[in-house]
């Protein structure tokens, strides 16, 4: 009755946020790098942090210092949905976000050496899959992809509760019905890309807190690969990271072969669940290593980059 409840109240305020949002004019406009065609209303993704505090409220009433996080990144993320705010500032933000998931997670407690570069990947995890919202649908499906895997887990692990993946399914499901189809209706901006990033991250500290399998982080190896190497692409031509581009290998996909922005999503979203299904086969025959992890890893970075040295030749006419 809880989650019907829940359900139903998102998809209410999610209504409603419709119609603000249309009122004071909260929308992306298209530009040369945009992916959309169509004026299109920003910040439908408030309706995470806010599946999230009725999940906190209803089930949890514990984890406040995560939940604190939460509010305090959702709430600087969707200001900047509606007016650009310093680097400075959203990033000063999600230090402090992190520092906050940090201790409500006990990841302090583990000696420097372990949680300093934990919480330098999770804040670049974060604008990583900030960066990756960029096509309609895409945010959706890998979400979605994630929590049914932590969902799984928690049918036949226990590692934790099911309310808090349940809440999130239900909430990405409700955003996907507007969002991922060929116009969209509405995108998730940095509020949505940036608070789910944070969950996701939540989850996976969790996680491999509780079992010690860093190979869990292969769940997550979609939009890693594509992330690092496109920054590496980046760098190495001399291009300023920080700026919007159009240079992810779905962008490519997208905009460069056409490709229907669904079925894209849809592939990267695929491509995840079959890396997930395999990672947890192999951790349930206890077949599951660092030497796996990493052969996983590489595999996964050829393939990459062959499909996108192929696609680049067929942009370029080669």
């Amino acid at each position: 009755m809880k989650f019907l409840l829940i359900s139903g109240i998102i998809l209410i305020l999610l209504l409603i946020y419709f119609r603000l949002a249309a009122y004071y004019q909260i929308v992306d406009n298209p530009t040369k790098r945009s992916s959309h065609k169509k004026p299109t209303i920003r910040g439908g993704g408030i309706i995470f942090p806010i599946a999230a505090i009725f999940w906190f409220l209803l089930f949890d009433l514990k984890d406040i210092w995560v939940i604190t996080g939460l509010v305090i990144i959702s709430l600087v993320s969707f200001i900047d949905d509606l007016k650009n705010l310093s680097r400075v500032i959203r990033f000063l933000t999600h230090i402090i976000a992190v520092s906050l998931l940090f201790a409500g997670t006990k990841m302090f407690h583990y000696p420097v050496y372990i949680w300093a570069p934990a919480f330098i990947i999770i804040l670049g995890w974060i604008n990583i899959f900030n960066f990756m919202d960029g096509i309609n649908g895409i945010t959706a499906f890998y979400s979605l992809i994630f929590f049914i895997t932590i969902l799984y887990l928690v049918h036949f692990m226990g590692y934790t509760s099911y309310d808090f993946p349940l809440v999130m399914v239900i909430s990405v499901l409700i955003f996907a019905f507007f969002n991922a189809r060929k116009n969209a209706r509405i995108f998730a901006g940095d509020v949505g890309s940036i608070t789910i990033a944070y969950i996701l991250a939540f989850f996976m500290i969790m996680l491999i807190s509780k079992t010690g399998r860093i190979e869990y982080l292969l769940f997550l190896s979609v939009y890693g690969i594509d992330s690092v190497v496109t920054i590496l692409f980046r760098i190495f031509q001399g291009e300023n990271i920080f700026e919007a581009h159009r240079t992810h290998l779905y962008q490519f996909m997208s905009n460069e072969l056409n490709l229907e922005h669904i079925k894209v999503a849809a592939l990267y979203a695929i491509t995840q669940m079959l890396i997930n299904v395999f990672t947890l086969i192999m951790i349930e025959k206890e077949k599951m290593n660092m030497a796996v992890f990493f052969s996983t890893l590489s595999i996964l970075l050829i393939f990459y980059l062959t499909i996108r040295l192929l696609i680049f030749r067929r942009i370029k006419g080669v």
